[in-house]
């Protein structure tokens, strides 16, 4: 046999709509990891800048060193060159003696001679040590300035170096805020897709009742129409049967109803008022209540109500409109459309000045 599902179970949810949360979403990474991933990188940055700054700081104290230990060199160098400088000087003395002393006597002129040429030597040995130490002192004089050159550029270094530190504990700082302001929304968006999930739920709860609710309603409609039919068919077998019953005479006074059919105007001349019997131009219309035979003459008639345009309610404007009123001639009114009958009906009679 085969199973009758009802349209309900037809649109039934299976299940309440999930909805993925962050964690789930693994192809992506979410804003916690994010600011995690961020703090550990700024930190790496700062360990480096501050092993830069180590490595520069004792980079620098090893360039003062060297500097100190070549300036004591030059200082001693410069002792030399004295020293040096005194014993020349001396000897250039000893050799101005002797030259004098060659010069009063003749004795021992070899000896002197000889001796004056190993001073000469000595002068030589003497002038080729302090031009070497000439150019020691200018070595280490140009090694001096290149160590400060060095020195300076060092320090200039880790200044940098300190001001790259200092930006980045302050973005550290500002990664850590960010972290913080990351786990709070993070939170926030775990309350919010509860919330969510909630209200998923609810809203499926509520879907279910509607779809059954209009369910009922669409049966509910459907036994109205049923019902509907019914009685409009039971009405026209009534109105069948009052026609039958109600049988009227031609030129009968009737009321008005729906199984009457009102009287049409064939003649309807407009009520004209003199222009002395009224204050000014008037325009509109009255409404009168006419008595219509069954041949369309209207025996009589009276008042009902004015809409002129000034609000006017003048005596001789009705009158004339009563007057004008029996004048019409109209089709008669039929009863179920085939009987003349008479007829009390509203007429509108239009109002205009000569």
């Amino acid at each position: 046999m085969n199973e009758k599902h009802t349209p309900l179970e037809e649109f039934e949810f299976r299940q309440a709509a999930k909805i993925r949360t962050p964690e789930e979403k693994r192809e992506r990474p979410t804003p916690q990891k994010r600011s995690v991933l961020l703090t550990v990188l700024l930190l790496i940055m700062l360990a480096g800048a501050l092993s830069a700054g180590g490595f520069l700081y004792h980079l620098l104290q090893l360039q003062q060193k060297k500097t100190a230990q070549l300036a004591k060199d030059l200082a001693s160098s410069r002792k030399e060159k004295t020293e040096t400088a005194a014993r020349l000087e001396e000897i250039q003395q000893k050799l101005k003696k002797m030259t004098r002393r060659i010069s009063t006597s003749s004795k021992g002129k070899g000896e002197l001679l000889s001796s004056i040429d190993q001073l000469k030597q000595n002068i030589d040995k003497r002038d080729q040590e302090i031009r070497s130490q000439k150019q020691k002192i200018r070595k280490k004089e140009t090694a001096i300035k290149q160590s400060e050159k060095a020195r300076k550029a060092t320090e200039a270094k880790l200044a940098r170096e300190k001001t790259t530190s200092q930006k980045l504990k302050t973005q550290l700082d500002a990664a850590k805020i960010t972290t913080r302001g990351f786990q709070d929304e993070v939170e926030k968006l775990h309350r919010t897709i509860q919330t969510l999930q909630s209200n998923m739920n609810q809203e499926g709860n509520a879907s279910r009742k509607l779809v059954s609710d209009m369910l009922n309603a669409q049966n509910e409609a459907a036994t109205l129409r049923k019902e509907k039919n019914t009685l409009e068919n039971s009405l026209n077998s009534l109105k069948n049967e009052i026609k039958l019953l109600k049988q009227v005479a031609p030129g009968k006074l009737v009321p008005f109803s729906d199984l009457v059919t009102p009287a049409k105007p064939i003649v309807h001349p407009t009520a004209t008022i003199d222009k002395k019997r009224s204050s000014g131009k008037v325009r509109g219309f009255i409404l009168v209540n006419a008595y219509i035979d069954e041949t369309g003459f209207v025996q009589n008639a009276f008042y009902l109500e004015s809409h002129l345009q000034k609000g006017e309610k003048n005596g001789a404007i009705i009158s004339e409109a009563l007057k004008t009123v029996l004048k019409w001639r109209f089709s008669p009114a039929m009863y179920n459309e085939t009987i003349p009958v008479k007829i009390w009906q509203p007429v509108v009679i239009p109002i205009n000045n000569k």
